[in-house]
Formats: structure tokens, C-alpha cells, sequence
């Protein structure tokens, strides 16, 4: 792992989403949960950072949550509409990100990523502005463990790890993700 001295984070998202996929181009981000590990000499270190990021995001090209997705993430359409707009939402992602040294953005798999650039890039002031270097974490925990085409609740089975929260909340993904990267990180 070429990232001996940064600040991982670690970030799930939950997005707009139909039961029969026809609108997969105009999903946007509905939810933002990161977690920081931070890594020192390729270990992490003692005392790792308390704080966390975790916001709900009002979509703009199809504000009607579907009633699959609605079901899928436990996410409301009260919840959305309470929101502020992703512009904003990304804006303070951004403003928390300044405490941490070396960030490197890490998802599981490279979905989040994508969605991430994909939405910046929807909005002028906001284009180009993702281009972080990224460690996708399902490839890093396969290469570690063995296996393929394992969700987390998966891995989490496999290692004897516990389940927190609920599948499709961002910030309880984040979360399980999180508890897997310290389990196996540094193994041979």
C-alpha cells in the first residue's frame, strides 16, 4: 500500500435509485457519510480522529425519492426535502476535510467515486473539482482475505465481525466498511 503517511477517507453514499434502473445517468447523491482513519509508517495510529461526516443531501434532477428507493436506504422524502442541495452539502464535506493530512478518498469499489465526480460535474461552480487519488477497498480487502464479488455484510460474516446499523444507511456502511479496513489492514 503506497499510502505510508495520510488520512484515510473512508465514504459511502446513498443515491437516488429505481427498482428497474432506466435513470441510472441522473442518479444524484441523497446521503454523504465519511469516517477518517488516519495511517502513520503504513500502520494506523494510536489515537485515530473522533469525528465523522454525515449528511443527507436534497436531490435537484429528480426530487421524488421512488418508493424502491425509499425502501432500499430507509432514507424519506421528509428527509430529502430537509436537505440542503449538494452544492452546499459538498461544500461542507470539503470545509471537514481541512483537519486531516494527506486525504485520500477510499470507497468500496469504485461506485462512490464515480457518483461523486459524476455529480460534482453536473454543477458549473463545482466541475472538475473531484480528482482525488482513491483506494478502492473491496480490491484491497480481496487481496488480503481471498475472494471476489463479496459484499460487506459478506466479508463481515467471513471475518467474525459484527453487522452495524442497517444495509443502505451510508453512515452504518461506512461504518461496517471501516471495522473490515482495521481487521485486515496490514495483513501479509
Amino acid at each position: 500500500m503506497k499510502y505510508l503517511n495520510a488520512t484515510l477517507i473512508v465514504t459511502d453514499l446513498e443515491a437516488t435509485c429505481w427498482e428497474d434502473s432506466p435513470h441510472d445517468n441522473d442518479m444524484e447523491i441523497i446521503q454523504i457519510a465519511s469516517i477518517p482513519l488516519v495511517v502513520g509508517r503504513g500502520r494506523f495510529v494510536d489515537e485515530q480522529p473522533t469525528t465523522s461526516f454525515n449528511e443527507y443531501v436534497h436531490p435537484q434532477v429528480t426530487s421524488k425519492l421512488s418508493d424502491f428507493c425509499i425502501e432500499l436506504t430507509g432514507i424519506t422524502q421528509a428527509t430529502v426535502n430537509k436537505a440542503r442541495y449538494f452544492p452546499d452539502v459538498y461544500d461542507q464535506w470539503n470545509d471537514w476535510l481541512t483537519q486531516f493530512p494527506n486525504p485520500v478518498f477510499c470507497s468500496w469499489g469504485w461506485y462512490d467515486y464515480g457518483q461523486f465526480w459524476k455529480d460534482t460535474n453536473r454543477f458549473p461552480g463545482l466541475a472538475g473539482s473531484f480528482n482525488w487519488p482513491h483506494i478502492n477497498l473491496k480490491e484491497y480487502v480481496y487481496s488480503k482475505i481471498g475472494g471476489r464479488h463479496m459484499g460487506t455484510y459478506s466479508v463481515l460474516r467471513r471475518l467474525g465481525l459484527p453487522v452495524i446499523g442497517r444495509q443502505h444507511d451510508a453512515y452504518s456502511d461506512v461504518s461496517n466498511i471501516v471495522q473490515i479496513i482495521k481487521h485486515v489492514w496490514g495483513r501479509g
